[in-house]
């Protein structure tokens, strides 16, 4: 058996710091940090006589979680897109039409959410895409006199399910 590294030219690993994030607005050069989609799946247990079976049950997609660098007016778009879909700083007015499809404007402004993950060629080697993506949560980081950090904002994104491609996968 071959291990990948006495082989360079035929197999190379994913590497986590090769990728991107796209949705509507384009791609996401600011991103710093993405999970990828995980599920969990639950299960049923059935008693047959003196046996316990086991069967899988309802599928649970958990939410991504992305950190972005603060660049430019990023924060203020974050909140605008949370005005946007109905969020009232003040009083927690509902705006007309407001639904789960018509949140978070900048988000939904392509219908779906990718992940791609590249190879040292630049060409897709796996793609996620999460579908009915909204922002769960918003979290902007802390200031600090003694770290010259980054200022970054931590989103969690929640979405319906997942589906991974592979186009080298034939």
């Amino acid at each position: 058996m071959t291990a990948f590294w006495n082989s360079p030219s035929t197999v190379e690993p994913k590497r986590a710091y090769r990728f991107f994030i796209q949705n509507g607005e384009g791609t996401w050069w600011w991103v710093k940090t993405a999970s990828k989609p995980s599920v969990d799946i639950n299960e049923s247990v059935y008693k047959v006589g003196n046996s316990n079976i086991k069967y899988p049950g309802v599928a649970t997609w958990n939410d991504v979680a992305i950190t972005i660098v603060d660049e430019k007016a990023r924060a203020q778009k974050l909140y605008l897109s949370l005005q946007k879909a109905g969020y009232s700083p003040v009083n927690s007015q509902y705006v007309d039409g407001f639904s789960k499809t018509s949140a978070n404007a900048e988000l939904k402004a392509g219908g779906n959410f990718l992940i791609q993950q590249i190879n040292s060629e630049g060409n897709i080697i796996e793609e996620w895409v999460l579908y009915n993506p909204w922002v769960k949560s918003i979290s902007f980081s802390d200031l600090d006199y003694t770290s010259d950090e980054l200022s970054t904002i931590d989103l969690t994104i929640a979405y319906d399910f997942a589906i991974i491609t592979n186009p080298e996968v034939t």
